[in-house]
């Protein structure tokens, strides 16, 4: 991205999430239990001051005239079948995840 985002631009991320020990969103399991996951995003900018910088704490090494930014979202996790993980490539390899395939994953046939 090239300059300052404008009001309502969207920035896409990329998460690499296969060094977590992760299972799918479900939602009122038997009415039970839930299982959400929350991604929370800080952006720092270190531009542009706040007003009254002198009553921040300093908490990093970051300067003390950062502005701070918080966004939390929830996101929704599901899984592939195998097959299609397979065909697509599995881009495990990408996020750092073992790049061996797995022995309960049968393999497609060559093209």
């Amino acid at each position: 991205m090239d300059g300052s985002p404008s009001r309502g631009e969207t920035i896409p991320i990329r998460l690499f999430l296969g060094g977590f020990d992760l299972t799918p969103t479900f939602r009122e399991v038997n009415k039970k239990y839930s299982t959400r996951y929350y991604l929370s995003l800080v952006l720092i900018d270190e531009d542009h001051p706040p007003p009254n910088s002198f009553f921040y704490v300093k908490l990093t090494e970051l300067p003390l005239d950062a502005r701070r930014y918080f966004k939390q979202s929830e996101i929704v996790l599901y899984r592939q079948q195998p097959e299609e993980a397979l065909a697509l490539g599995q881009q495990t390899k990408i996020a750092g995840a073992h790049s061996a395939p797995s022995p309960t994953l049968k393999q497609l046939p060559a093209q």
